[in-house]
């Protein structure tokens, strides 16, 4: 095998390994935060608690304590907490620049001739507002209320550049979520932790917060948390 076939092999591997520790960091913080606002007396408009979240999972997960990718991406309210998750983790936000060689392509009422490079970026379309509202907060019911929106979501790019291991994300996180968030699993708390962890301020090919981010903290207190009730 050449080596730039090596390559093309490992780097997608380790990208995708760093895009999936953002997004669970990412979604590890938004319903750690949503929980602490009620706990606060602030209950946010999209009414997420981690609790609704292991609700779901409990109910399945007691007769099913070891489930498949197949089965968990069945329960509506988890997979709407994955989708909002990928939308704000965004993915690779860098423009891929893609070429029409023999039409005009038309974006938006504009003319873009042959052969000129065009470009896009995750953060316009996963924080344009005409889209989805109020995109900065974290609302997972969207997708429930209007599941037409998903299409929406480009985290892993679209059409023939595809990221190639796409089916193998969404089974880790679908998951790994899953045995954090299980009711019978361990409690989790923000520790030192607020919205600048999530927050983009660079373009590292993927969205880096603050450089002197510590990221996401949380402790992890050992005492099982028991069934939800």
């Amino acid at each position: 095998m050449a080596l730039i076939e090596i390559q093309r092999l490992i780097v997608p591997g380790q990208m995708q390994t760093y895009d999936l520790l953002i997004l669970q960091s990412n979604l590890r913080y938004q319903v750690l935060h949503t929980k602490k606002d009620i706990e606060n007396g602030r209950e946010p408009e999209s009414k997420l608690t981690s609790s609704k979240l292991q609700v779901e999972l409990g109910s399945f997960m007691a007769s099913n304590p070891a489930p498949k990718w197949s089965q968990l991406e069945q329960l509506p309210y988890f997979g709407a907490v994955i989708t909002e998750g990928l939308r704000l983790g965004y993915g690779v936000v860098s423009r891929v620049q893609r070429i029409f060689p023999d039409t005009v392509f038309h974006p938006s009422g504009y003319d873009i001739p042959t052969t000129a490079p065009a470009g896009m970026t995750t953060l316009l379309v996963h924080d344009d507002p005409a889209i989805f509202p109020d995109p900065r907060t974290f609302k997972p019911d969207r997708f429930l209320e209007q599941p037409e929106l998903r299409k929406h979501i480009i985290t892993f790019s679209k059409g023939s550049r595809q990221c190639a291991g796409l089916k193998m994300a969404y089974a880790e996180l679908y998951l790994v979520m899953a045995a954090i968030w299980a009711p019978a699993g361990f409690k989790w708390e923000l520790f030192g932790t607020d919205l600048s962890v999530v927050e983009t301020i660079h373009n590292f090919l993927n969205t880096s917060p603050s450089l002197d981010s510590k990221g996401t903290r949380v402790k992890v207190n050992k005492q099982r948390a028991g069934s939800v009730k």
